[in-house]
């Protein structure tokens, strides 16, 4: 009869421990599966770690194409699920000509050419947000170069005048933005930054020409100013994922 009880108890022992053990091997299996769940859902539309983002965009309130944003192209490298590292790209060309046609033996034409380049390096930290939404932080330093060329031209005379009010720029700002992805892989996204710059006015080079004799002049500029931007510098922007 003892022995009876004791196989008894052991077979409830046995089946109990094994009960304990399914349990918490299926415990272990929902928290994964629920794990990875969250995981596939944050990442259907974001980019993943390895991912190469384009932007292109726009700062509707500013008048100047050269400015801290970096220009309005953008590309982005992902490195993990936190950090994205950025570069910046801005350029403009505008040509500017009158030509006032011929009067007798007397004519004129002027003619102004700018040219504008920026670059801007930095990096994004970002934050969980949402499934579609993802907020972030950053920061970046920009160079930007201003040119211009202007040319008067007569029947008599040509002249030819470089770099008039024209600067050098270096800055260091920082952003707050976020990105929405409204279908996978393409998203809208917004940024205000703040940021110092420092302008370095460029040399002004004159060249002539009048008849037979020539000239030409090259005025050192020593002016510079650095300018604190208080006021946020709103950039709208549409953005692409390639994995």
């Amino acid at each position: 009869m003892k022995k009876l009880f004791l196989m008894a108890l052991l077979f409830s022992a046995v089946s109990l421990n094994a009960q304990v053990a399914d349990s918490t091997a299926t415990n272990s299996t929902t928290a994964n599966v629920a794990e990875v769940s969250e995981s596939e859902v944050q990442n259907k539309f974001k980019a993943d770690e390895g991912s190469f983002m384009a932007e292109i965009g726009f700062a509707p309130l500013l008048s100047n194409a050269v400015s801290l944003n970096g220009g309005m192209l953008r590309g982005i490298y992902v490195v993990s699920e936190k950090v994205e590292l950025k570069l910046g790209l801005g350029f403009g060309l505008s040509k500017d000509v009158v030509d006032n046609g011929e009067e007798g033996d007397e004519w004129e034409r002027n003619s102004e050419r700018v040219s504008r380049f920026s670059i801007a390096p930095g990096f994004n930290y970002t934050f969980k947000g949402t499934e579609k939404l993802c907020p972030y932080v950053g920061a970046e330093v920009s160079f930007a170069l201003t040119s211009n060329k202007v040319y008067e031209e007569t029947n008599t005379s040509s002249s030819t005048l470089k770099n008039e009010n024209c600067y050098n720029t270096f800055g260091v700002s920082g952003q707050l933005g976020f990105n929405y992805y409204f279908v996978k892989n393409l998203f809208i996204g917004a940024e205000i930054g703040i940021g110092v710059a420092a302008h370095f006015e460029r040399d002004v080079k004159t060249e002539s020409e009048n008849g037979n004799s020539s000239s030409s002049d090259v005025i050192d500029s020593d002016h510079h100013q650095v300018d604190f931007a208080p006021l946020v510098t709103p950039s709208l922007r549409l953005g692409w994922v390639f994995n």
